[in-house]
């Protein structure tokens, strides 16, 4: 819902901006903005808040802030050098972590275990949103093989319950798994749960935490760049 913000006094704004979640409600907190922008340029301020609103001016200045390390032409080549083999190598490394998470190992490296099913269990998990407190339901399948377990992660509610009424203890199944999660998953009859239909989700369960991987880089190239230009081309920028 959109907030009017022009019956609010300055105090409350000011209040409203320091706990305001800009992520979460971009509406309001733009509305927010742009009330508060027009009663520092009316110089409206209503005597209900007597501190000078230098958040305008803080923000103006962080946007300007950045990173900015200069080189020099003569000497310290040396130094340019060591800066972009180091952001190089960085970066390298980041990509190896992450990149190889999006990658799901092929079937003929997987292993392929013939035995017959023990027991075996849909389970519902529910996982909230702590950004948007929306709570999504998963439904992962659990095979018990004797000694051993399997799981096939967010097979989907018709499925996973589908799957425990039809198989029972003694059926024989075949299936392709990496440290117990399956890749596929076949009967003597037919195929229960195909590679093809699994590579998404577990993808998605490989890939859950690289945000925040990706989420450095994007920093590291935010803060740096500048830097790197000058590593490369010096001068181009000046802390100035």
């Amino acid at each position: 819902m959109k907030i009017d913000y022009s019956t609010y006094s300055l105090k409350d704004l000011v209040d409203v901006k320091s706990r305001i979640d800009e992520d979460r409600f971009p509406e309001n907190y733009h509305a927010l903005m742009t009330e508060l922008d027009c009663r520092r340029r009316s110089g409206n301020f209503d005597g209900a808040y007597s501190e000078p609103l230098n958040f305008f001016d803080d923000q103006e200045d962080d946007e300007d802030k950045s990173l900015v390390i200069e080189f020099s032409t003569v000497g310290h080549k040396k130094r340019r050098v060591m800066f972009v083999a180091a952001f190089l190598i960085f970066n390298a490394v980041m990509l190896a972590i992450v990149i190889p998470k999006y990658f799901v190992t092929s079937l003929d490296k997987l292993n392929q275990y013939n035995t017959s099913v023990s027991s075996i269990k849909c389970l519902r998990e529910e996982v909230e949103n702590e950004e948007t407190d929306a709570v999504s339901v998963y439904y992962d399948l659990n095979v018990t093989s004797h000694d051993d377990q399997f799981i096939a992660f967010d097979v989907g509610k018709y499925m996973c319950e589908g799957l425990t009424k039809d198989y029972k203890t003694g059926d024989k199944i075949t299936v392709w798994h990496s440290e117990g999660i399956i890749y596929q998953l076949k009967s003597e009859s037919r195929m229960l749960l195909s590679y093809q239909y699994l590579t998404p989700r577990i993808r998605a369960i490989q890939t859950q935490d690289s945000f925040f991987n990706w989420a450095i880089l994007l920093v590291v190239w935010i803060g740096f760049f500048k830097s790197l230009v000058n590593a490369v081309a010096p001068s181009t920028f000046t802390k100035d």
